[in-house]
């Protein structure tokens, strides 16, 4: 066989075999895929690769795939979005950015010490806890989470900075 009869068959079956594929059945629905998770059914999609008798190299031809929300199906169930992380840096001039944060119930502030001192976040007023939480010491680099499972407002402050005024508060939503 030469080489152009080879490359006239290869063209062929490029050509014929998805054709083949799609005429392999009735149609009907026992002929679709079934995403068991979902119940949607997806579309016949042929896997044969094809084979370059020249090179033995596998010729594969992926399919476009949905890579934005607005391709996907209306009826697809969004994926829960995780509850959010709030981030409050402790400053080397004694403050809390932000200080005043605004969350849902069930999610998570983190406060990181971004200062060459030592801070804490202290639950409380008037710079006297009320034992909501206490980070304890946190050293340069060192982070403290608190996750707010009720709605309310929660004022808190750093036992070594609050006379110098490093407080904030915590507002949750419902």
């Amino acid at each position: 066989m030469t080489h152009t009869q080879k490359i006239s068959i290869l063209v062929i079956l490029i050509f014929a075999l998805p054709l083949l594929a799609s005429c392999g059945g009735g149609g009907g629905p026992e002929d679709t895929q079934t995403d068991e998770a979902v119940g949607d059914p997806l579309p016949d999609t042929p896997h044969d690769p094809v084979v370059d008798d020249v090179s033995g190299t596998e010729d594969v031809t992926a399919e476009a795939q949905p890579d934005t929300v607005a391709d996907t199906p209306a009826d697809t169930p969004a994926e829960e979005a995780a509850p959010a992380v709030v981030t409050v840096h402790m400053t080397a001039g004694m403050r809390f950015d932000p200080a005043d944060v605004t969350i849902n119930a069930g999610e998570t502030v983190e406060w990181i010490n971004d200062a060459g001192v030592p801070h804490t976040s202290t639950s409380g007023t008037a710079c006297t806890p009320d034992g909501g939480w206490d980070s304890g010491t946190l050293n340069s680099g060192q982070r403290y989470s608190h996750t707010f499972s009720a709605a309310g407002t929660f004022p808190y402050y750093c036992t070594f900075h609050c006379a110098a005024g490093m407080t904030g508060t915590v507002t949750v939503n419902p």
